[in-house]
C-alpha cells in the first residue's frame, strides 16, 4: 500500500526561462497551497448508432496562494505578469523517494504567469494569489533542490546546548 502524501510535503520551485543560464530556481516564501488542474472540453454528438465524443487539447493551470512578505520573491511573481515572461515551474516531492544522484522527485513546467493578486483585508494576513496558464504537458522527473531551500521549508532540530564552533584541523 501506498503511502498518504501530505501538502507540506511538496514546495513549488519558479524561475523565469531567461534566466535559467545565470540563477537557480527559488521558492516563493509562506507557501500555503499550489494546485494543479488538467481539464479538456469534449463535445458530443448524436448519431443513430449512439454518441460520438470529440476531445479539445489539454489545458493545465496551476494556481499558488502564500502568505506576503516585504520581500524580493513575493514581486517576483508580479513582475512575472507584468513583464509577461515565461516562467519554469517545480513541483517537488520532499518526501518522495530520491534518485541515485539524490534529486527529489518533481513535476517540471513551463507557462506564463497570467494573475498576481494581493487583497488587504483589516484582520487578516495578507494572502497573495497567483495563476499560471502552463504550456503543453509537465514533465515528471528529478531535480536539484540546494539545501537553503530546504532550510526555508523546515527547520533543522536543534540541541538544548549551544552548538561549540568547528576546530582548526577538524
Amino acid at each position: 500500500m501506498g503511502e498518504v502524501m501530505q501538502g507540506k510535503d511538496r514546495i513549488l520551485l519558479v524561475r523565469r526561462l531567461d534566466e535559467a543560464a545565470t540563477k537557480k530556481a527559488m521558492k516563493p516564501l509562506f507557501q500555503i497551497e499550489h494546485e494543479w488542474e488538467f481539464s479538456r472540453e469534449s463535445s458530443g454528438t448524436q448519431t443513430k448508432d449512439g454518441v460520438a465524443n470529440a476531445v479539445s487539447g489539454l489545458e493545465v493551470t496551476l494556481s499558488l496562494s502564500g502568505l506576503a512578505s516585504r520581500d524580493d520573491e513575493n514581486l517576483y511573481m508580479k513582475d512575472a505578469v507584468e513583464d509577461g515572461i515565461l516562467m519554469e515551474f517545480w513541483d517537488v516531492d520532499l518526501k518522495g523517494e530520491k534518485n541515485a544522484e539524490g534529486k527529489y522527485p518533481a513535476i517540471y513546467a513551463q507557462g506564463y504567469v497570467n494573475s498576481w493578486s494581493l487583497p488587504a483585508n483589516v484582520e487578516e494576513l495578507v494572502e497573495i494569489e497567483t495563476e499560471a496558464s502552463i504550456n503543453g504537458k509537465p514533465q515528471d522527473g528529478f531535480a536539484t533542490v540546494e539545501a537553503d531551500i530546504i532550510a526555508e521549508a523546515q527547520y533543522a532540530f536543534q540541541d538544548t546546548v549551544p552548538e561549540k564552533a568547528a576546530q582548526p584541523g577538524a
